[in-house]
């Protein structure tokens, strides 16, 4: 054998050889290593390392927040907590915005799981002044208990009115009663350390005003006012838009509502529109579906669910024609319904869907909220 046969036979061999070796004890080094890594874990969380970023992280989490600081910067910031609708989605809480500006802390609605979201986007719970309310829809109110409940525990020391169309007295007396023992629970263990009296919210009704008639119902500080009146949304009445002011600027939010005259009277040259938005296009093709499903009873029920709320919820066509004809400088769709859809599908499918012809009646600024959606205006 010539010295290059035997040099190629002995580099495959060892070659095999090697491979034989290695993939016998990859079972014993993996196991060697994992077992190294559970030894280092179940010690290094009594290591001064690990004592060190635990206390990094306990100060990071009780910290003053930039959002904080949205209290006293001279601007108006509107924040989407929640912007999904009544189903169920994994991104989407329910419906509520906040507005922030120069000490004023607004809540407009609270649905499910809008609480949580706010403390989630290190809002200044405690800052709250009020909470308005459109209307009485589940969506709309069911974390009210949860906000007012929430802004006293974490330091609020004041009263906290709730404001909504005529029935919120009754409404908010059930929530206070609702929240009671957990209020009365977490006094005597040194929580909300304002006081029980704070604990509890004031609920105040708007006398339903007539067409093209706004009511003052809120003037906090600083110069910084709401308004009320009425939207379309029957078999729901009353149910209310709101109009924001404040060093000359804007904000209108239009709560739930079919394509509304009065709140496009309202509505003009406002700098922000937050509008909801229901595409039914989307919804159409559901329906297509539940035909070829006689038989199934929960998909049934949606159904008929679906071609009710088509009748008093306003397409993103709607709100654009809304915002266009009103002047609006930027329109915010919000409360979207339906879902989505995960990334992809709402990259490329659902959101050209739900925007289309949009651009070709408003000319302003178009935006689809997600929940924590956040926007600012310079004040004058």
């Amino acid at each position: 054998m010539e010295h290059s046969q035997l040099l190629a036979f002995s580099s495959k061999h060892r070659i095999f050889i090697l491979g034989i070796s290695f993939s016998k004890f990859l079972p014993i080094c993996f196991a060697s290593f994992l077992f190294s890594s559970i030894s280092f874990c179940s010690v290094f969380h009594k290591s001064s390392l690990a004592d060190r970023l635990v206390k990094k992280q306990i100060i990071k989490n009780i910290a003053d927040t930039p959002e904080r600081n949205w209290l006293n910067d001279d601007k108006v910031h509107l924040i989407t907590i929640g912007t999904g609708s009544p189903r169920a989605e994994e991104t989407r809480m329910q419906s509520s915005t906040a507005i922030i500006a120069d000490g004023n802390f607004l809540v407009f609605d609270a649905g499910a799981g809008t609480s949580i979201a706010a403390e989630r986007q290190h809002l200044p719970l405690d800052k709250m002044n009020a909470i308005f309310i459109t209307h009485f829809h589940s969506d709309h109110i069911a974390d009210i208990p949860m906000m007012v409940n929430s802004s006293w525990r974490v330091g609020r020391k004041h009263h906290l009115p709730v404001i909504g169309p005529e029935g919120t007295v009754k409404i908010v007396d059930g929530f206070n009663q609702f929240m009671s023992f957990d209020a009365m629970y977490r006094s005597k263990n040194g929580d909300g350390l304002s006081g029980m009296p704070y604990a509890k919210a004031i609920g105040k009704e708007i006398l339903t005003p007539k067409e093209k008639v706004k009511v003052l119902l809120f003037e906090g500080l600083n110069g910084l006012k709401v308004y009320g009146f009425t939207v379309s949304h029957s078999p729901v009445e009353p149910a209310f838009g709101y109009l924001i002011v404040h060093k000359g600027k804007s904000i209108v939010i239009s709560g739930d509502t079919r394509k509304s005259e009065n709140l496009e009277h309202f509505a003009e040259n406002a700098d922000i529109l937050v509008h909801e938005a229901l595409n039914k296009e989307i919804l159409k093709k559901f329906l297509e579906i539940t035909k070829e499903h006689p038989d199934d009873i929960s998909i049934q029920t949606a159904a008929v669910t679906a071609v009710r709320v088509m009748d008093y919820h306003s397409s993103p066509l709607d709100a654009a024609e809304i915002a266009q004809n009103a002047k609006v400088k930027t329109l915010i769709y919000s409360h979207i319904t339906p879902t989505l859809g995960p990334f992809l599908a709402r990259t490329f499918i659902t959101k050209p869907m739900f925007l289309d012809g949009v651009s070709d009646v408003y000319g302003g600024e178009v935006i689809i909220a997600e929940d924590g959606f956040h926007y600012e205006l310079a004040t004058d």
